[in-house]
């Protein structure tokens, strides 16, 4: 029975010799290590894998590959993004052949165990807090499907750090913030980890009007990150690759998290649900039942 990677590579293989695909955004294995990379026709594809450490988001490589055919290997963070990104006019889904691929709950990098040989073994006290409380773990659509369906999962009830912060009296949350921002030294990598922050000028480098201080003090550090949180309310997929890559270990997700919870609570609406979707910042609907709107 061929196994995942197997039929990952036959896969990208065929639509590389249909001549479907111009490139293909996938996780290669070197070393130990496993990171994304954009294949070409001629690649060596032996390098190809699926695992447990298939972290990113790939979809935020798109935006920069506009134009092109591209094939993508999807876990289902990723077809949320993209259905966001379609409703955004982001990507040409014409042009995207979507690889679905089950997801078997990616591990927290922070716990990974010396010993990697059970990887596939590690229970969920080992995942990364996403794929503790995912509702699905197969995408919801895609060309071509590789693997096998993975069951329906049962997600954990709470989480504990969002619980934890709520739980705080307004001026403890404030410290705590307060604490998490003296440890920001700015460098971005929540933004560009993040598939949806694709602006080609963020706010931070504006000078004409110069909209935040570019020193790193808390106050400053506090006020991007609100901004930039605000900037994804409503858009947010939750992938909770920003708090991933934070070199210094900020949990940059809770702001983004609390605001998709409202979204859903308020407006029963989960970004990037469904390709139909209309975001709910843009949308409002007749017979809102508000009455500050005559």
């Amino acid at each position: 029975m061929a196994t995942i990677k197997e039929e990952l590579r036959a896969a990208v293989k065929k639509l590389f010799d249909e001549d479907r695909i111009d490139y293909f955004v996938g996780y290669v294995e070197d070393y130990g290590h496993t990171f994304p990379a954009i294949l070409a026709k001629g690649s060596d594809l032996s390098r190809l894998t699926f695992d447990r450490k298939s972290y990113n988001n790939l979809a935020d490589f798109l935006p920069e590959l506009r134009g092109s055919r591209v094939g993508l290997v999807c876990k289902q963070c990723e077809v949320r993004t993209l259905n966001v990104l379609a409703a955004e006019g982001q990507i040409e889904r014409d042009k995207l052949v979507v690889v679905g691929v089950p997801c078997p709950a990616m591990v927290d990098p922070r716990k990974l165990p010396a010993d990697e040989a059970g990887l596939d073994d590690l229970d969920e006290s080992y995942w990364q807090e996403k794929c503790r409380r995912c509702l699905e773990r197969n995408t919801p659509f895609a060309d071509v499907f590789v693997g096998e369906r993975a069951s329906t999962p049962t997600p954990a009830e709470g989480w504990p750090l969002l619980q934890e912060v709520e739980a705080m009296s307004a001026e403890e949350r404030l410290a705590w913030w307060r604490e998490q921002m003296s440890l920001c030294i700015r460098c971005y990598a929540c933004r560009l980890a993040c598939p949806l922050c694709y602006c080609h000028q963020c706010f931070v480098e504006d000078n004409k009007p110069q909209w935040l201080d570019k020193s790193v003090r808390p106050e400053n550090n506090l006020h991007y990150h609100i901004i930039r949180a605000i900037h994804l309310a409503g858009r947010c997929i939750e992938c909770q690759e920003c708090s991933r890559v934070c070199p210094v270990g900020i949990p940059v997700d809770v702001l983004n998290n609390v605001l998709a919870r409202d979204f859903a609570e308020r407006f029963g609406y989960l970004a990037g649900e469904t390709a139909e979707a209309k975001p709910a910042l843009t949308h409002y609907e007749r017979d809102d039942k508000e009455d500050f709107i005559l």
